[in-house]
């Protein structure tokens, strides 16, 4: 979900990392966003407004 979002937005995911802490999983990514025409307020949005949707949260 998180990757297919910003592949729409010409956004390249540049590292990745997940774990476990505690009982959450967590992913960090380090991304390009030189080709994005969205706001990063916006593309912010984006992503709170699918992770709700699926019950996840991304920040």
């Amino acid at each position: 979900m998180v990757c297919a979002l910003l592949a729409e937005h010409n956004i390249n995911i540049l590292d990745i990392t997940q774990t476990v802490l505690q009982e959450y999983f967590t992913m960090v990514m380090l991304v390009d966003t030189a080709a994005c025409p969205t706001t990063m307020v916006d593309m912010a949005d984006i992503l709170a407004k699918a992770g709700e949707e699926r019950g996840l949260r991304c920040q």
